[in-house]
């Protein structure tokens, strides 16, 4: 077995400046892209008259310092978030836009809670929130980020009583539930799965940036044990990235490499069939942008084939070729030099087939498989647990196979942020043509592109972790006419 130690990487932010943290480099340097200080991201918003002065008040609160967590019996401290005002340290601050911004009458929400059946209540209240949102979509630009607040008696009313989230959904995305529906009458099915992803959509359509806000995360009680400061952070740089750019960029990656998650979700399609559709999220390494290709329909017989997440060869040909072909529209025309493809199941002789046959006019090919758990773990005689980026590599069944920490001590930190004992996942390479060191360095920086959360890191590559994100809003596209959108920004 071989042992090595994969150097955390550096982020780019303002002026080509560089640093490890998403927090400390925004908050000296300043995001990556941003062209003036003061920029200035107006804000819509929906709800109640309530939920509204809620919303109103977290606005309010984001211009001052939210002082960072201390966990107790380490050295841990979360940054402080430092405000967002007008000539602030982070370069760009939100104001409301009373043009977009529209309440929801008292009446209005009586007449919602006043519906007997759960399902109709949500369904009037979604119907509410689409005619104020195209009302809204035919008003002149620029257009701002519109917060939809749930109103508190809306969300005890339409959430599922028999989940302890509070969510709002018509129907879980299961097997069962799907083949029930695609049983149904069209004019009987629901008109979505879930309310955030139906959102979603409906803000693409529209042409509007969208953020779902429920009651406690506007009060600063976040699930996840997330801290006042961090939800500010997360907040903030999520707004911003949906509506001027990425916030950072990786530093050392090589342009001409493009990265290919693939993952699964469920659907119905025009035949009403239960199918399995493939939802891929790309990385445009350098740029950074993050950017969406259509999934591919894999059909489903019984119940069992829901755990097959494979594709035949002529799939796996099709569905690399759409993230080439996308990688050359926004190129130029050029073809990348590199790709590498992440799977979270096992590859099977079509699959390797299809794929060769799509890049077999591209140098360099990676084909690898990512598991989230396994049986491995390694101990340090030190107090803090193995150190992020740890890298033990050995042969088995004659495959390249290694197991990487993308959690754990971090030393530029010189602490572990985490709260669990450190689990690292396990690589399988199926096929590569560049070594461990450079597959393992790839996925330890996509564990920074994630530009809905400002952590230092997360613990999956965002090939995989955005990719099952797009599948559950690709699955609200159902029925609709509609090309699903290639930018991240519409997902999140």
């Amino acid at each position: 077995m071989r042992s090595f130690l994969v150097p955390e990487p550096d982020l780019i932010f303002r002026d080509k400046t560089t640093c490890a943290d998403p927090r400390v480099g925004l908050l000296n340097y300043k995001p990556n892209g941003l062209e003036h200080n003061n920029l200035r991201i107006p804000i819509g918003i929906i709800g109640s008259k309530k939920s509204i002065n809620a919303a109103i008040d977290f606005l309010s609160l984001l211009q001052y310092s939210i002082e960072g967590v201390t966990y107790p019996n380490s050295n841990i401290r979360n940054l402080d978030f430092p405000g967002l005002y007008q000539d602030g340290p982070l370069g760009f601050y939100m104001e409301k836009d009373d043009n977009y911004c529209q309440e929801i009458s008292s009446q209005n929400i009586e007449k919602i809670l006043n519906i007997a059946n759960r399902n109709e209540r949500i369904v009037e209240f979604s119907e509410h929130i689409k005619q104020i949102l195209k009302d809204l979509s035919g008003q002149n630009l620029p257009r701002p980020v519109i917060i939809i607040t749930i109103p508190k008696k809306i969300l005890e009313a339409c959430s599922d009583p028999f989940t302890k989230d509070k969510k709002i959904r018509l129907s879980d995305r299961n097997f069962r539930d799907l083949q029930r529906i695609a049983s149904m009458d069209q004019s009987e099915r629901p008109i979505f799965y879930d309310f955030h992803n139906y959102i979603k959509v409906l803000g693409y359509e529209l042409n509007l940036r969208t953020q779902l806000m429920l009651p406690q995360t506007l009060e600063f009680k976040g699930g996840n044990l997330e801290d006042p400061a961090s939800i500010a952070w997360n907040y903030v740089v999520a707004q911003y990235y949906k509506f001027s750019g990425i916030p950072w960029k990786l530093a050392d990656l090589n342009p001409e490499t493009v990265h290919v998650g693939i993952s699964f979700y469920y659907d119905i399609n025009k035949r009403d069939s239960v199918v399995i559709k493939a939802a891929i999220a790309q990385v445009y390494m350098r740029t950074g942008d993050s950017q969406v290709a259509r999934g591919l329909e894999l059909k489903v017989e019984h119940e069992e084939d829901i755990r097959r997440t494979n594709l035949t060869e002529e799939q796996a040909k099709d569905i690399l070729s759409q993230a080439i072909n996308l990688y050359k529209r926004q190129h130029h025309n050029s073809k990348p030099n590199r790709i590498v493809v992440h799977k979270k199941s096992e590859y099977t002789e079509e699959e390797n087939e299809g794929f060769l046959k799509s890049t077999k006019n591209i140098e360099i090919q990676d084909f690898i498989h990512i598991k989230e758990y396994c049986h491995f773990n390694a101990i340090t005689s030190t107090d803090y647990p193995i150190a992020r980026g740890s890298v033990f590599e050995r042969n088995s069944n004659n495959k390249k196979v290694f197991n990487l920490y993308t959690t754990g001590y971090i030393p530029c930190l010189d602490t572990y942020p985490g709260s669990m004992i450190p689990k690292p996942i396990e690589v399988i390479v199926e096929k590569s043509d560049s070594d461990t060191e450079i597959l393992a360095r790839d996925i330890i920086n996509l564990t920074k592109l994630d530009w809905n959360s400002t952590d230092f890191c997360k613990r999956m590559p965002v090939t995989l972790s955005v990719s099952k994100k797009v599948g559950k809003i690709m699955g609200e596209l159902k029925g609709r006419d509609i090309t699903p959108p290639t930018a991240y920004s519409n997902y999140m």
